[in-house]
């Protein structure tokens, strides 16, 4: 990555490190950074920091993220702004009523300490997230500042994650678009009852709707680049209100990748944060999350749609098996396949097989190499889940097992 703000010589001026670990903690509960590992080296132990930063070895620092973009892990400094907030919002340790130390980062030192950081190969990127200060407007524009200073003035050309605050003007979410690889507004709940019983302050459609809306006329319209992708996250597991289950998340993110060209939707196991109106409230199991991911999968990776997914009465995925084996087994009749004669959607319906080994069998079948179960020894990887659910000229494919070779590839792990 060229480092044109490399000449610059910075200083970390009165943005220490306590700051830094305080607001870089109170970002941890946002997974809109795919595959994330926080850090939790105190930065005191870098050697001249937090002041001049020159030549200082990678190590793990707190408010640094490890995130996956493009296919590889990352670090980025995850952050607030301010962790003031005038909002209330049931879940969260900085809401207006808890009774905790807040900070603020204004933005030149916060745009320093980013290129500071990056400098010295702590980073590459920024994620920038904030509580509500003083008002809505006047937080975002603080934040905008910062990564405008970022760009504009240290020509950092790292990876920028903004966060859109509720309720920001499509002025604001403009100005910001012009410096992010990354924009973001938390849905927290998949409808509105569900959004009020944790987030009182907070409205879907009068707001987070009509912003994620914007984001994308803005981009049709080349006023924020194409190449910025748009994320979300749902607080899965703080309601009991029935607009909150698994079936109302599936049909929210449906209607996100099929009608908002969205980019990720992310799906955070509630956990229970002491000091807040749910501090009793059992975490959520986290198989829950796994299993509304292995939906979102099949939603957007596989083609499926909503109405695809199996839930049982109360909205709820199975917990006992994934969603794609839970459909094949409420179908049974359609099983076994012929592999090779079945059209694309079909063979992504059977488990086991996801996207590229669909691609592997069009190709094997278009030349003539499915002969009978034994010819699956030719397709690299084929995953051994998916023999009982197939058919190879009309023999079974678990005919061929033993001669299979290559099962179960790391490669495809995440094809189910």
């Amino acid at each position: 990555m060229p480092q044109n703000y490399a000449k610059h010589k910075l200083s970390m001026g009165s943005c220490g490190t306590d700051k830094i670990s305080r607001l870089g903690a109170g970002a941890v509960f946002d997974l809109t950074c795919a595959d994330e590992s926080p850090d939790t080296v105190a930065l005191s132990e870098l050697t001249g920091f937090p002041h001049e930063i020159t030549e200082v070895k990678r190590k793990r620092v707190p408010g640094v993220s490890h995130v996956k973009n493009c296919g590889r892990s990352m670090p980025v400094l995850k952050i607030l702004q301010t962790s003031h907030c005038r909002f209330n919002c049931l879940y969260c340790a900085f809401r207006k009523d808890c009774d905790r130390p807040r900070d603020t980062i204004p933005p030149d030192e916060l745009a320093g300490t980013t290129v500071s950081m990056a400098k010295a190969g702590l980073i590459e990127g920024l994620f920038l997230s904030s509580g509500i200060g003083s008002s809505v407007p006047d937080t975002m524009s603080r934040m905008i500042d910062t990564v405008r200073i970022l760009r504009e003035k240290y020509l950092f050309d790292g990876y920028i994650h903004l966060k859109i605050l509720p309720g920001s003007s499509i002025d604001l979410i403009e100005a910001g678009g012009k410096y992010a690889d990354r924009l973001s507004i938390n849905m927290e709940a998949p409808t509105e009852s569900a959004l009020k019983d944790i987030a009182p302050n907070k409205g879907i459609q009068s707001a987070i709707i009509k912003q994620m809306q914007w984001i994308e006329t803005l981009k049709r319209t080349g006023k924020i680049e194409k190449r910025v992708s748009q994320t979300t996250q749902f607080v899965v597991g703080g309601s009991d209100d029935p607009g909150a289950n698994d079936r109302a998340l599936v049909v929210a993110a449906n209607y996100l990748y099929r009608e908002l060209n969205f980019g990720r939707v992310y799906y955070s196991a509630f956990n229970p944060v002491i000091g807040t109106p749910l501090e009793n409230r059992h975490p959520e199991n986290p198989l829950r999350s796994h299993r509304l991911y292995q939906a979102d999968f099949l939603l957007k990776q596989y083609g499926w749609s909503a109405d695809d997914i199996v839930f049982d009465e109360n909205g709820r995925l199975d917990l006992e098996i994934d969603p794609k084996e839970k459909w094949a087994n409420e179908n049974a009749a359609i099983f076994p396949i012929e592999v090779t004669t079945a059209e694309p959607s079909l063979l992504l319906k059977i488990p086991g097989i996801g996207p590229v080994t669909m691609k592997r069998i069009i190709e094997a079948r278009s030349e003539g190499r499915l002969r009978n179960p034994d010819s699956l020894s030719t397709l690299e990887n084929f995953p051994r889940k998916a023999l009982r659910w197939i058919l190879v000229n009309g023999k079974s494919g678990e005919i061929g097992s033993p001669v299979v070779r290559g099962w179960d590839s790391p490669q495809l792990k995440f094809e189910f």
